[in-house]
């Protein structure tokens, strides 16, 4: 069976995208305050560009993706995707989609009991927990279950705590064992 994408599949799902990034968004503000453009822009795409650590600025990618968003929905006229559109931010702009999809597919934005946020397996709930093992890069999510030990639940991104930020913060007299199911 094909599918056939038509106007209004391409303005519902842009709609769909923009009210997700909105809530997404109001989220990082709340727990970032002044800096949650710069912490949103890079959560979406798990800090990572071609499987590389993100260390530049991706707020113009960002903000174009959210005026061509606003442009497919049909909620702006395509005029204001032009006013910040360059041939610079267009090349850059394929690049940020794909990390987009590839970052947010299957995931559930996240934010933690002591003000974290991120990106989780989609079958993640309340009352999980996010961990670091040691020797890793990414935290991952476990599940208490009733036998005492603790069901994985997948790989997250979490902002602050990639790249082993964690051990920077915490010493050794922290760390404890978590018997996996």
């Amino acid at each position: 069976m094909k599918f056939h994408h038509t106007e209004v599949d391409i303005a519902e799902n842009s709609l769909k995208s923009m009210e997700w990034d909105n809530t997404c968004f109001q989220i990082t503000r709340q727990v970032f305050k002044d800096d949650a453009l710069g912490v949103h822009d890079r959560i979406l795409i798990g800090n990572s560009l071609n499987d590389k650590r993100c260390t530049v600025d991706q707020q113009d990618s960002y903000q174009l993706l959210r005026r061509l968003m606003a442009v497919l929905s049909k909620k702006k006229p395509q005029e204001y995707l032009h006013e910040i559109l360059t041939p610079e931010t267009w090349k850059l702009l394929p690049d940020y989609m794909n990390k987009i999809n590839t970052a947010c597919s299957n995931r559930t934005f996240f934010t933690t009991l002591d003000g974290r946020i991120g990106l989780g397996p989609s079958n993640l709930e309340i009352g999980d927990t996010v961990c670091m093992f040691c020797n890793t890069f990414s935290p991952f999510i476990i599940r208490s279950r009733v036998s005492g030990h603790s069901e994985l639940i997948g790989e997250a991104y979490v902002h602050g705590l990639m790249y082993g930020e964690i051990f920077d913060e915490k010493d050794e007299e922290n760390l404890e064992t978590i018997l996996l199911t």
